[in-house]
């Protein structure tokens, strides 16, 4: 699957919406699949700023964090119920 540059699909969208150009000419010249073509410029429809390489980054930095946040919560779980273990433990050697 291609990857195309954020800064690259701007500069397409915008070009078929300022200049009026084809949509299917457009994608046949620069060789990219009329569909991927299409969803970008839906997209740019719903949100001229989803291009924007800053608000790119702030996904990307929103992905990163919500992965160590999954991370920290599995963790906490495993050390509640590593402590639970243990409390458990000291209770049954104070009952002896």
């Amino acid at each position: 699957m291609r990857r195309y540059a954020t800064a690259y699909k701007k500069e397409i969208v915008e070009s078929i919406k300022k200049e009026g150009l084809s949509t299917v000419g457009t994608a046949r010249a620069e060789k990219i699949p009329l569909k991927t073509l299409e969803k970008w410029i839906t997209a740019y429809n719903k949100d001229p700023n989803c291009f924007d390489i800053e608000l790119e980054s702030v996904n990307d930095e929103i992905k990163e964090l919500r992965s160590k946040i999954a991370n920290i919560n599995r963790q906490k779980k495993v050390l509640q119920k590593l402590l639970e273990k243990k409390l458990k433990e000291k209770a049954e050697l104070e009952n002896k």
